[in-house]
């Protein structure tokens, strides 16, 4: 009742932005993602964990059903307080920096009532991702893909929409009745919700008109290429960024799997203008996360060293030594390290993606790092602290090498092989690093014990930890403070409203999205198998509304 409280007062709504995206992707998608990856008990002690897992459950999805449903239809979203399926969409499915909130939520409630497809139309892999074994049971599901690359088209099939007892009968379980039942109805009032809103005028008809002649043809509703939004539409502001942040994710996929990919899919795709410029590569690298983007991946990027350029050869320009060294110094860049000690920056840094395990690339990366941080720290010659040295280069030595000492520090305190009389002690810790020579350290600036000691009990008490978040992982302190910084440069915002136009239009565009996962946990609800409607179904090119 509190979060529903909370969500119904519009001005808090405006306000507690990243809030509010934390809450339903950490709270609601993950208590989702949990109910459906629960194990059959096995004996009484599992039985009542589940008992009482579900109770709290229940308590969570009651509370999730009264946000979707609670809407009194006296203004639209265009005014300020629409239903919360479109009012999450504009605010967070159609923001490049954003999780897909709405939609991601939607796809989560569909799964618990036996869905078995993403947005796209894609089967979930529940060959690798949904058999749990001992160590995998907390692993999250991805789209399929195929050996070529991300498919562009979906592959709907009524006959695989039913749920496959098999899968759950000897690890997860079903999910209880009234617990499907509770997803059913948020699925259900937000849909009533959206619909209910939608009044479109005589030019949002006839843009509908022309989409659907346009996308004939086509099982996806989405764009083959970023040109194509030209001549879908001209004047749906949030249709054009939902577009592009669909090709994100598919770039995000194949750069997971190969960064040239990705890459060259943002090119060919028009996300990214030609030529690529290492800025546009850093800026994916750094907002990416929420469509996908692996951090190990984005990792293993930043810390290449790149290819050298080569007579007779001629590889993508974004494989280049020069490129590479560009993209590191720009993404760097794009955190906000001022008012912070080096330790935090270091934190909320190594947060944003996962740090590679060769040498020379953590050296590369934290070089950059250091470059960047000491600059504006609170260690440097423009914070409070000023220990570091005024000269550019010897402060960024000094910030380098404290950075490389607490990341040994923080695997030697928390690697569980090394003994506990071989971990490294305060003492030593203070030794190596209060003087790092006449070369970098001034005299009379030396690092103070107290400030060392403070870092050591930092790290001995909070591990430096590179995790997912949302749904499928736990939002770190360190990556919480980074979506805060993130949040305020959009906090003159804060007041835009969708236009008339993006509001008429969101019906459509908040159900090309839903619909297939929706369909689908419907043909599990009331066990459906009937391919004779799948070509019906097929015939929809831009989804029931089409």
């Amino acid at each position: 009742s509190t979060l529903s409280a909370l969500w119904t007062s519009v001005s808090l709504r405006k306000h507690l932005v990243s809030q509010f995206e934390a809450i339903f992707t950490g709270f609601y998608q993950r208590a989702l993602v949990l109910l459906r990856k629960r194990l059959n008990p096995h004996d009484s002690v599992s039985f009542h964990s589940n008992v009482f897992f579900d109770a709290g459950v229940e308590i969570i999805l009651e509370s999730l059903v009264d946000i979707m449903t609670l809407h009194d239809h006296r203004q639209t979203v265009a005014q300020g307080n629409g239903g919360s399926l479109e009012t999450l969409f504009s605010l967070y499915d159609c923001n490049i920096k954003r999780s897909d909130v709405a939609v991601e939520l939607m796809v989560d409630l569909c799964r618990c009532t036996g869905s078995k497809v993403d947005e796209e139309g894609d089967m979930f892999d529940n060959s690798v991702h949904d058999v749990p074994t001992p160590h995998n049971s907390e692993v999250a599901p991805t789209p399929a893909v195929d050996g070529g690359g991300i498919s562009l088209t979906s592959s709907f099939d009524m006959e695989e929409f039913v749920p496959s007892k098999a899968v759950t009968s000897g690890g997860y379980r079903q999910v209880p009745p009234h617990l499907r039942e509770l997803c059913a109805e948020a699925i259900i009032g937000g849909m009533k919700c959206l619909f209910r809103d939608d009044h479109p005028s005589d030019e949002t008809k006839s843009e509908r008109h022309n989409r659907q002649s346009i996308m004939a043809g086509h099982v996806s509703p989405a764009p083959q290429s970023w040109s194509d939004l030209n001549r879908i539409t001209s004047s749906h502001h949030l249709r054009n960024i939902k577009s592009k942040k669909r090709l994100m994710r598919r770039a995000a996929q194949l750069f997971n799997k190969k960064a040239s990919r990705g890459i060259e899919f943002l090119l060919q795709s028009g996300v990214f203008q030609e030529p690529v410029t290492p800025r546009a590569v850093a800026s994916f690298l750094r907002n990416a996360i929420v469509v996908g983007l692996d951090k190990k991946a984005a990792g293993a990027y930043l810390g290449e060293v790149g290819k050298s350029p080569d007579s007779g050869k001629s590889p993508p320009v974004w494989d280049l030594d020069w490129f590479h060294k560009e993209v590191l110094e720009n993404y760097c860049s794009l955190f906000r390290f001022e008012h912070q000690s080096l330790l935090d920056g270091l934190r909320m840094f190594l947060a944003a993606f996962r740090l590679p395990g060769e040498a020379q690339q953590i050296d590369r990366i934290l070089q950059a790092f250091s470059d960047c941080c000491s600059r504006v720290c609170e260690e440097g010659v423009h914070g409070s602290l000023k220990i570091f040295s005024e000269d550019p280069k010897r402060a960024s030595d000094a910030a380098y090498l404290l950075s490389f000492s607490i990341i040994m520090l923080n695997t030697d305190q928390h690697n569980e092989n090394i003994r506990e009389d071989r971990k490294m002690s305060k003492a030593d810790f203070v030794k190596n690093n209060t003087d790092y020579g006449r070369d970098i350290t001034d005299k009379g600036k030396e690092l103070p014990r107290e400030y060392l000691e403070a870092i050591y009990d930092s790290i001995r008490d909070e591990e430096i930890r590179t995790e997912g978040e949302g749904a499928d992982g736990s939002m770190t302190v360190e990556r919480w403070k980074d979506v805060l910084r993130g949040s305020a440069e959009d906090e003159s915002h804060a007041d835009d409203l969708p236009s008339v136009h993006d509001a008429e239009d969101l019906t459509e565009l908040v159900l090309e999205s839903v619909w297939k996962p929706i369909m689908s946990s419907i043909s599990a609800l009331w066990g459906v198998n009937n391919s004779s409607n799948r070509e019906d179904i097929k015939k929809v090119p831009g989804g029931p509304m089409g």
